[in-house]
């Protein structure tokens, strides 16, 4: 049996878990490009795109 580390970086194409940080990152992003609205971003490591 696989365990969490082993399967997060099977499966997530960047390798790694989220952290808060990389959701931060984001956030400050919108928050301070004046020229960004009304966009839905996932902060899944590619994991959606993997799976499509």
């Amino acid at each position: 049996m696989e365990d969490y580390e082993d399967t997060i970086e099977r499966v997530i194409p960047i390798g790694r878990d989220q952290t808060p940080e990389d959701i931060g990152r984001l956030a400050v992003f919108f928050a301070t490009n004046p020229n960004v609205t009304g966009e839905a971003v996932k902060v899944d490591g590619g994991i959606t795109q993997a799976v499509i």
